[in-house]
């Protein structure tokens, strides 16, 4: 029932923040670029679980997301919710592979600690490898799952299935979320910045879902 695919979605969107949150807070020591290879294989352990709820449990809550309301609103137009599955997928993907890249420091450092003729500056190539590859792939992620933000917006204004407050608003927000990323792309750090509108609808459509769910003079069942 599209009711409780309503309610499934804002929880799985939540659960997707809250993962991709708490997998970041763990591994934010690679982002150290005097981060020592003794101090990463001291914090071995939690750095790996961190790319484990990342990798695993952010990407299937996310995945789980584009594809509950992609069969939702297939109804309304099946071409643009393809467009949207494909555009969330991918972007879901890159940032599942920029966790991969933050790994590189992990496998690395064992290997360097134990040679006679430890490098230095081979391993903060290495940092900065997994950091430029891990910035790369968050990037272009977000700006693949901004785009497909925005048909799903023009998909959820012509269902009528929650307020025109919602779409209107989401549209907006990841326009500007768009233009953040690719500010950052080019070395203009406000993507933070930018994000919080688009980032502010997700979480407030969210908790509507979960609370009110769809409009139920619109849904058919």
């Amino acid at each position: 029932m599209k009711t409780n695919s309503a309610r499934l979605f804002g929880i799985f969107f939540i659960l997707s923040f809250l993962s991709y949150a708490i997998g970041l807070g763990l591994m934010e020591d690679l982002q150290n670029s005097q981060i020592q290879p003794i101090q990463v294989i001291e914090n071995k352990v939690s750095l790996v679980i961190g790319a484990i709820i990342i990798a695993i449990f952010h990407t299937l809550f996310n995945l789980g997301l584009v594809v509950i309301m992609y069969n939702v609103l297939k109804s309304i137009n099946k071409s643009l919710s393809i467009i949207y599955l494909i555009l969330g997928s991918f972007g879901t993907l890159l940032l599942a592979l920029g966790t991969v890249f933050l790994l590189l420091p992990v496998t690395i450092s064992e290997t360097l600690v134990l040679s006679t003729e430890y490098n230095h500056s081979f391993f903060e190539m290495i940092l900065s490898l997994s950091s430029g590859g891990n910035f790369y792939s968050y990037q272009i992620g977000m700006i693949l799952w901004g785009i497909g933000g925005l048909f799903f917006c023009i998909l959820l204004y012509h269902s009528k299935y929650v307020p025109v407050m919602f779409p209107i608003w989401g549209s907006f927000g990841y326009l500007i979320f768009i233009a953040g990323c690719g500010l950052e792309l080019f070395g203009v750090p406000y993507g933070v910045q930018f994000s919080a509108p688009g980032g502010l609808f997700e979480i407030g459509l969210s908790v509507w879902l979960i609370v009110k769910g769809f409009n139920k003079n619109q849904v058919i069942s």
